[in-house]
């Protein structure tokens, strides 16, 4: 009789076996990391969710007496914790047999040894200072070339009230391995790898505290989690939800399942990704899960008036007012909105809105809602799926572009008030009372030029931009309202 299963496989199995696991309704334990990629991860959650088991995962320092001694002496011993700097510096790994070991193939490991090592001390941080609230970083020297993995990580992260950043270089010419934490009455140095004393600084004072590791390192974990399986103990420390932290590119704060959320992405700044646009997609969808909802932008620019577009004659104009196709929600293709968003709005369960030239295409169990209402002269306004959004408290995900792609800041240019201000006429063809007819209308022109200034803006005086690496793109989460109320008021003031 199986009671739980232990997944010790390389990373790129760890979410088949462990959805296989959770089916057959056991608990799993697996090794770090938890799985490739935050998607993987979660869905593993779901299937064990589904499953009523739980997954526990093997981030095993948060049990180690090393760790939890450090643990204290940074409560009771170092005063208010401003900072954290972490250092891990490693010899370069041979080949084998002239062959990359899988822990530097990203197909296996889903990250080289800053996903396999870096982990752990992230993981451990997160656990005393948690959650992290936001990270950003940069990766380089690529072990062999563009598509293989970078030897040297750096990164900045934030918890409430604690800074850190960290640098790992795994083809350095000295090994270091150094956690440093900084309070106001003292610092704490120590090993993150290595069994050396912790030292705890205060002053002219330096005191050397052994805390050797267990000779069984995962030990005490195991324990925890038999314990709770009997029933001995109610929570263990390191679970799956714990460990997606590690994985998944987001912050706790970030991209959680059953968000409603606008993403933006262009695929060819992710760099190649096996599957492209569909595994994007999934991926995105994944991270949503079966709750959430995804809106994408599924403008159709080709269609507005050529007198707006202005990019053939002039005397063209009636000529092709008279032979532009219909807008048709189904078989419309966006334009300039990316591969990613083309796809999402043919997928079953998409809905698109009915505006000509600014649809929104949306899935998931909003779509209905932000979909609904979409007049023609006021693309961006109080009726338009862009104020859904922001009533279901919704998010931006941005992927790989900047914030001048960002469509729900034409609401903030709406709402705003700022010299030259003013309307645009647009038209369109579209039957009406059962005839082909050319219609037109007014609405605000709006501008993209300072987005970028105004979200750079938003993200320095709230802190609520999430900022993270998926692939070789930068990631940025923020909440809706948020964003839109701060932009109303920066552009009435910077216009």
């Amino acid at each position: 009789e199986v009671d739980a299963v232990y997944i010790a496989t390389p990373p790129d199995s760890h979410s088949d076996y462990a959805v296989r696991v959770a089916q057959a309704g056991k608990p799993a334990y697996i090794e770090k990391p938890m799985a490739r990629t935050g998607a993987e991860c979660r869905r593993v959650l779901d299937a064990a969710d589904q499953a009523g088991v739980p997954v526990f995962v093997a981030f095993y320092r948060r049990t180690m007496p090393r760790f939890e001694l450090a643990r204290e002496l940074i409560a009771t011993e170092l005063g208010e914790v401003g900072a954290v700097l972490v250092r891990c510096q490693q010899r370069a790994h041979p080949l084998i047999d002239g062959e990359v070991p899988w822990r530097l193939n990203p197909a296996v490991a889903g990250g080289g040894l800053f996903v396999d090592l870096g982990s752990h001390t992230l993981d451990w941080l997160d656990h005393v200072f948690g959650p992290i609230r936001s990270v950003s970083g940069h990766a380089g020297r690529p072990l062999a070339g563009r598509g293989t993995v970078e030897t040297v990580v750096s990164a900045s992260f934030a918890f409430d009230g604690v800074v850190g950043s960290g640098l790992w270089d795994f083809d350095a010419s000295e090994p270091l391995d150094l956690i440093e934490v900084v309070g106001t009455r003292g610092t704490l140095r120590m090993s993150s790898f290595t069994a050396e004393p912790l030292e705890l600084i205060r002053g002219a004072e330096r005191t050397l505290i052994e805390a050797p590791y267990p000779t069984t390192v995962q030990l005490p974990m195991i324990q925890q989690i038999t314990d709770v399986l009997l029933g001995r103990a109610e929570v263990a420390v390191s679970t799956g939800a714990t460990a997606l932290a590690a994985c998944a590119g987001y912050s706790p704060k970030g991209l959680q399942p059953g968000a409603t959320v606008m993403v933006h992405t262009s695929l060819r700044s992710l760099g190649w990704v096996v599957g492209g646009c569909q595994a994007v997609l999934e991926a995105l969808s994944t991270a949503a899960g079966a709750d959430g909802t995804l809106i994408m932008p599924t403008q159709s620019w080709q269609l507005c008036d050529p007198a707006l577009l202005n990019e053939a004659p002039e005397n063209w104009w009636p000529i092709i007012r008279e032979n532009l196709p219909l807008y048709d929600p189904a078989t419309t293709p966006s334009q300039t909105m990316g591969a990613v968003a083309e796809l999402f709005r043919t997928t079953p369960r998409a809905l698109r809105s009915a505006h000509p030239h600014r649809s929104i295409a949306a899935a998931g169990p909003q779509a209905e809602t932000i979909t609904a209402s979409h007049p023609l002269e006021a693309p961006a306004g109080e009726e338009s799926p862009l104020r859904a959004l922001v009533d279901l408290d919704g998010q931006v995900l941005l992927l790989g572009v900047t914030a001048a792609k960002l469509t729900l800041l034409h609401l903030a240019e709406h709402r705003a008030s700022y010299p030259g201000k003013t309307t645009i006429p647009n038209g369109v063809a579209m039957m009406v009372d059962g005839r082909r007819q050319w219609v037109t209308w007014n609405e605000l022109d709006v501008h993209d030029d300072d987005f970028v200034d105004v979200v750079e803006a938003f993200a320095a005086d709230t802190g609520l931009v999430s900022t993270g690496l998926v692939g070789e793109a930068t990631a940025q989460l923020m909440p809706a309202r948020s964003l839109v109320e701060f932009a109303t008021n920066w552009f009435s003031t910077h216009r």
